[in-house]
């Protein structure tokens, strides 16, 4: 398994985002009260996707802008939306976490806080989220709204049987949530939710890379990378112990023999693959978004 055994409470907060938001449309911070509704999401939508801000501003400026005088659940959506985004990275500091996050709460009218037992989550995290975590979170929010947004369309049954099923998650995100099926919020989701699947690596090429070096211990090949990468890891788990990492260094060598006088990374990299284009709302219909 890829399961960080030391991020209990990052796992824990996944799974009750998942609970909260997605299977119902309850707050992670304040529960008992509707903040994930396909009302507040549109909402946040159009100010936030539709109408983005692409100017030169810092991105804490130009969102304040765009929220200005919205409904305080609106404000509150986005505050934890960001918690969401900052789950997973552990490259940026708990105390930058609940920083970003607490001024975008601090500007509603009616400002929530985050609960003891999720700022103890923004502590962990599964990586580095490397230098386009920051340049590119616009994206990534992004995505995160438009992936909630078509999920809510779903009839109880789908989502149902799609929310047990990690590789039914996996076609979803890939065939209904619009940009790049590799994007990095959407394998740090499907690893959030299924740890025991699908590894921390969230950029392709690297799945790439070591799928070539350790191809010797695939014994059903296939394109499916995420499968193969299950395949080795069972194979090498005899070896290594079930949660070993593919980016401890004795193991990153083997795949990435460009990077070994470097730092070893731990996880994650949120440089995109290829250049990304502007967000542009379509006339009449939802932004696409590329990641």
């Amino acid at each position: 398994m890829a399961v960080r055994t030391d991020r209990s409470e990052m796992y824990e907060a996944a799974r009750k985002w998942r609970d909260v938001a997605l299977l119902d449309d309850d707050s992670l911070f304040t529960p008992g009260q509707e903040i994930w509704s396909t009302r507040w999401l549109e909402e946040i939508r159009q100010r936030f996707v539709v109408k983005a801000d692409e100017g030169g501003d810092p991105f804490s400026t130009k969102l304040r802008r765009q929220l200005k005088d919205a409904e305080p659940a609106t404000y509150q959506l986005m505050g934890e939306l960001m918690y969401v985004h900052f789950l997973a990275a552990d490259s940026v500091t708990s105390r930058t976490k609940r920083k970003r996050i607490e001024e975008v709460l601090g500007w509603s009218p009616e400002p929530a806080s985050i609960p003891a037992r999720l700022e103890v989550a923004l502590e962990q995290g599964v990586g580095n989220a490397g230098p386009g975590f920051n340049r590119f979170r616009y994206r990534l929010l992004g995505f995160l709204i438009e992936f909630t947004l078509i999920w809510k369309t779903l009839h109880d049954a789908d989502n149902g049987r799609i929310i047990t099923d990690p590789w039914a998650m996996r076609s979803f995100i890939r065939e209904r949530v619009p940009g790049r099926s590799d994007g990095l919020m959407r394998n740090a989701l499907l690893h959030l939710f299924y740890p025991e699947t699908f590894e921390t690596i969230m950029t392709r090429n690297h799945k790439q890379k070591i799928t070539k070096a350790f191809k010797h211990q695939v014994t059903n090949p296939s394109d499916d990378l995420d499968r193969m990468l299950l395949q080795i890891r069972e194979s090498l788990s005899e070896e290594y112990g079930e949660n070993f990492s593919f980016y401890e260094e004795h193991l990153k060598e083997q795949w990435d023999g460009s990077n070994n006088k470097r730092k070893v990374a731990d996880t994650l990299t949120a440089v995109p693959e290829e250049p990304l284009p502007a967000v542009t709302a379509e006339k009449g219909g939802r932004a696409p978004l590329t990641l």
